[in-house]
């Protein structure tokens, strides 16, 4: 098995504009240009220049969930744990909808080895927003790490009922359907794995060593049917 599936660290957003652009303006000394300047800034990988204005933004506004959500992001790659975490938990706090805070603490919680705490985090999800395709998702992150492949592998598919283009949840889903299933033996569990492997694919998914995986099966599975 490839480590645990899918514990990555997301990205505090997907549309930041660039830190020259907002460096640039004036407004980036308003609080939102603050916090526009630092997700900026996080998003490229610039930790120690993000810190400053995300600790401005959320300084300026304690109440605002994707400052908070930035800043314990930010705090975690600087190795700040306690920090971090506590960020992010106000940031489930303040916005308990917000699929990307929720994700992000869970995935911190996996780290460091709190399987439990992690699934606590996915309920509470899933309690805010029953509708959330990420409740499962985390949820089947927890099972996963305590071992409860068939309980995780159950809540990767609700997840996809949810939301059938949610890419890593058929990356994990085809994980562990092969993860204890190494030599194909089990047909039925190949089958499920080949076909979210494909989807994974085919919804844009790189994972190289995944892809290689892939063809492995379609190979086997090609060559069973040959005979």
């Amino acid at each position: 098995m490839h480590g645990a599936p899918g514990v990555t660290h997301a990205p505090a957003t997907q549309t930041s504009p660039a830190p020259q652009q907002i460096e640039r303006s004036a407004p980036h000394r308003t609080l939102e240009g603050q916090a526009g300047l630092g997700r900026a800034l996080l998003a490229e990988g610039q930790h120690e220049k993000a810190l400053v204005p995300l600790q401005k933004a959320v300084k300026s506004d304690g109440k605002d969930p994707v400052a908070r959500r930035a800043l314990g992001e930010c705090l975690l790659a600087l190795q700040r744990t306690a920090e971090g975490r506590k960020e992010l938990e106000q940031a489930v706090k303040l916005d308990p909808k917000d699929p990307l805070a929720a994700r992000s603490l869970a995935e911190f919680l996996l780290r460091m080895g709190e399987a439990e705490a992690a699934g606590r985090v996915a309920e509470g999800l899933a309690k805010a927003d029953p509708r959330s395709a990420m409740a499962p998702f985390l949820r089947g992150l927890a099972l996963d790490r305590q071992g409860k492949s068939k309980e995780a592998i159950a809540a990767y598919e609700d997840a996809l009922e949810k939301d059938p283009r949610f890419l890593d949840a058929h990356k994990n889903l085809a994980i562990l359907c092969i993860a204890d299933n190494p030599s194909y033996t089990d047909g039925e569990r190949t089958r499920k794995a080949l076909d979210h492997f494909g989807k994974y694919f085919e919804l844009g998914g790189k994972d190289e060593e995944l892809k290689s995986t892939y063809e492995t099966i379609k190979s086997f599975m090609g060559g069973n049917r040959g005979k």
